[in-house]
């Protein structure tokens, strides 16, 4: 289906530019708070307001994504990184977080770290379509 290839120093930097992207995003705010602290707080949102939560859950996709790449899993970097960009991407339309003690979610505004963060998802979509063919493919 995608007959379009690329090199593969350009896989290569197509896939650190995701995983280097996704390093910085952890240090910038994202509007719910430091990066580094909502990937690692993130999955209590989960539980106590389950569809504020559900873009956490791009985190674990796109390292199991990364994973696929890195093996040259095509069908499951593809899939595995398109739900990703479609997690991480509905926190665009819900943006709500618990910001406080008092456990409320109220509405934050979205800040260069999830921008950073979401770019790194949208690359990997990138490397999985066009940096990765299956390994049975290639004997």
């Amino acid at each position: 289906m995608f007959d379009y290839e690329l090199t593969d120093k350009a896989k290569r930097t197509l896939l650190t530019l995701s995983v280097v992207l996704y390093a910085i995003s952890l240090f910038l705010f994202s509007g719910a708070g430091l990066g580094l602290l909502c990937l690692l707080l993130g999955w209590f949102e989960l539980f106590s307001s389950p569809l504020n939560g559900v873009a956490w859950l791009a985190n674990p996709a796109v390292f199991s994504a990364w994973l696929s790449v890195s093996a040259r899993w095509s069908t499951a970097a593809r899939v595995l990184s398109i739900v990703a960009v479609a997690l991480g991407g509905s926190w665009i339309f819900r943006h709500n977080a618990i910001t406080n003690e008092g456990g409320i979610p109220e509405m934050v505004p979205l800040k260069v770290g999830y921008w950073v963060w979401l770019t790194s998802l949208t690359l990997t979509v990138f490397s999985a379509f066009f940096g990765v063919r299956d390994a049975e493919t290639e004997k």
